[in-house]
């Protein structure tokens, strides 16, 4: 796999579901919610607890199955 394949995108620590996103930020939907575009792509990185873009990528990448 070459390093431009190993982004968070394609990672099993990335989550990008809206309902998980929902969930893991309270109060969100009071503002908007997951589901809108105002998200867009991004997600959840489970590992380092921060919310990104899915372009980035780090050491701890591991496929996404």
């Amino acid at each position: 796999m070459t390093t431009s394949e190993r982004v968070c995108r394609r990672c099993r620590y990335f989550v990008d579901d809206p309902h998980a996103v929902e969930q893991a930020f309270v109060g969100l939907t009071i503002l908007s919610s997951a589901w809108g575009d105002t998200r867009g792509n991004q997600g959840l990185c489970i590992v380092h607890q921060q919310f990104l873009t899915p372009k980035l990528t780090c050491n701890h990448f591991t496929i996404r199955r």
